[in-house]
């Protein structure tokens, strides 16, 4: 089997309603839902709490969550500007950047993996891992892999850095 590639998915939770904070940081803490037509298509995890789910109707909603916040969301624009500003980002990794939708990403990092792997031995892993990375194989995925959730951190470090401050309000410091 090859293990030569190293692909990272990067997706948005929460995504619109993570770009109806940004536009609007009062939203931050409340129960957030954003409603297209009749249905809630995403919410906050404070709307989560009290059992609001994605594509939950604004009726069954605000049954369960009588506080939530709903923000109309069928003007696209604002999401795709996001969208396209976090697919940038995730360029400056790697040209080799496939979106699915407005909030995930998939990006083949193998080349940026391979250079570091040249430079220095993978030792800890950011997050929660899976199994043992140790010894998957003989052909150095384990390795591969370390390097790769390193540099999926940096892309989420990167993201939460980049589009906070600066993708809505055009040149922003």
């Amino acid at each position: 089997m090859d293990h030569s590639r190293t692909i990272i998915h990067i997706d948005l939770d929460c995504f619109y309603a993570q770009v109806e904070t940004l536009k609007n940081p009062e939203l931050k803490t409340l129960p957030l839902g954003v409603q297209q037509q009749n249905l809630v298509v995403t919410s906050n995890y404070l709307a989560r709490e009290f059992g609001v789910k994605k594509c939950m109707s604004v009726t069954e909603a605000k049954k369960l969550c009588p506080n939530i916040v709903l923000v109309k969301g069928e003007d696209l624009h604002d999401y795709r500007q996001v969208s396209y500003k976090v697919t940038s980002l995730l360029q400056k990794y790697s040209h080799l950047v496939e979106r699915l939708g407005l909030d995930e990403n998939f990006i083949d990092a193998s080349n940026l993996v391979n250079e570091r792997l040249k430079k220095v031995t993978p030792t800890s892993v950011p997050g929660h891992v899976f199994g043992n990375t140790t010894n998957l194989c003989d052909c150095g995925c384990g390795d591969r892999l370390k390097i790769g959730t390193q540099i999926a951190q940096e892309m989420r470090d990167e993201i939460k850095k980049g589009i906070e401050f600066n993708v809505l309000c055009g040149n922003c410091p």
